[in-house]
């Protein structure tokens, strides 16, 4: 994964398996116009590894707090998650509809690192089993009072049990004003507070071992802006114009870990991101 001018060849090996399931059953309590209910269950099981082995003429470039000498670390790890969504929908009436849900996803799995200093001689080994989890829960509602505007008002909590982190949790107000100018344009106002929790099998329990004292990878906080206009085109096409803006504190970026392909999230205190997007979709009037 470097540039051989600046690391030298370095042949290292990297496997990874993933595998998925999803189970979902949707049930449609009432059909009747204006007051329609629906009920949706879904559960997801995943189950993965990574095997990360350096070349023999690897660099070894990682450092273990209170040793001055330099290792290649190897890494092989799996890990295993299961978790469940229900969500519940009832609308009252044409201007009025409430939806609920929760999320949980709970994680477990062992990870091992070995290493080997530059001439191949092994040093330290660090093996831990680790586990966390994920929950949320929402509700929302969709109030429409005028044909020409709609409100999308909505609140989430959510909570994340981490590796080497203390409980992490946020509750979350969300806002979009909806705007149908004409059967042509249209356009919306949105701010909302997310909260990114950290995949769980990407945090590495190194930090002890490297003198960083510990210090955990927490999730990512953010309050993002939005504004954007539609404009529908002839023919199928539509059109899109979206202003954002977006703080996060702390942020999280990855980081390799030694000299590898490896990768572990880390925070950044802050970050500010501020974009535009510009969009052409097509469908099919037929």
């Amino acid at each position: 994964p470097f540039s051989i001018a600046e690391q030298g060849f370095s042949p290292d090996q990297q496997e990874t398996g993933n595998s998925f399931q999803t189970l979902s059953y949707y049930h449609t309590i009432s059909a009747e116009p204006d007051h329609e209910s629906n009920l949706f269950i879904g559960v997801l099981a995943r189950q993965g590894s990574l095997l990360f082995t350096p070349s023999a003429v690897s660099p070894a470039t990682f450092q273990f707090a209170g040793d001055s000498t330099l290792y290649a670390l190897t890494e092989d790890r799996s890990f295993s998650s299961i978790g469940i969504r229900p969500t519940y929908d009832i609308r009252l009436s044409h201007h009025l509809m409430f939806k609920t849900g929760l999320n949980f996803t709970s994680t477990t799995g062992t990870e091992k690192f070995t290493s080997r200093d530059s001439t191949g001689k092994p040093g330290p080994n660090v093996i831990a089993d680790y586990a966390g989890s994920n929950f949320g829960i929402f509700g929302q509602t969709e109030y429409h009072p005028f044909e020409w505007t709609r409100f999308d008002v909505g609140i989430r909590y959510d909570q994340q049990v981490s590796p080497e982190a203390p409980l992490q949790d946020m509750v979350s107000p969300r806002i979009r004003w909806n705007f149908f100018i004409d059967d042509a344009n249209s356009g919306y106002l949105y701010f909302g507070r997310q909260f990114i929790p950290n995949n769980i099998e990407g945090l590495r329990l190194l930090s002890v071992s490297t003198g960083t004292n510990g210090v955990p990878t927490l999730p990512s906080r953010e309050s993002l802006y939005e504004v954007a206009f539609t404009h529908a085109l002839d023919n199928g096409l539509r059109s899109k114009f979206a202003f954002y803006h977006r703080d996060q504190s702390p942020g999280v970026d990855d980081q390799s870990i030694g000299s590898s392909a490896v990768k572990t999230p880390v925070n950044i205190d802050q970050v500010k991101i501020t974009g535009i997007e510009l969009g052409l979709s097509y469908s099919n009037p037929a």
